[in-house]
């Protein structure tokens, strides 16, 4: 049996290939947001209070010991990463609390 012969408009399309994302004039931030993880000696109605809201206000003047200082995004600590870029896929900002 004879192979059928196809015309070039009988074979099928090849699909559209995906629109390419429009550049970006921008670059990309990849700087770290730096964080605190801190202690700070409290009276006990103080502790009775960040416990019930998860924050507290405190006075002027009070001396914070910083446990750690870490990037809120990679997670990694300030020494180890601190002249490197953030390599956190969901980089966010530290929130800015004044």
């Amino acid at each position: 049996m004879p192979t059928p012969v196809l015309d070039q408009h009988e074979f099928p399309r090849a699909p559209e290939p995906a629109a390419l994302p429009e550049p970006n004039d921008e670059p990309e931030d990849l700087s770290h947001s730096w964080v605190v993880a801190a202690e700070i000696a409290v009276q006990e109605r103080t502790a009775k209070l960040a416990d019930f809201r998860g924050s507290f206000t405190t006075d002027t003047g009070i001396r914070v010991d910083a446990l750690e200082v870490y990037c809120r995004a990679c997670r990694r600590p300030y020494e180890d990463v601190a002249d490197a870029d953030c390599e956190a896929l969901d980089r966010q900002p530290a929130p800015d609390r004044r």
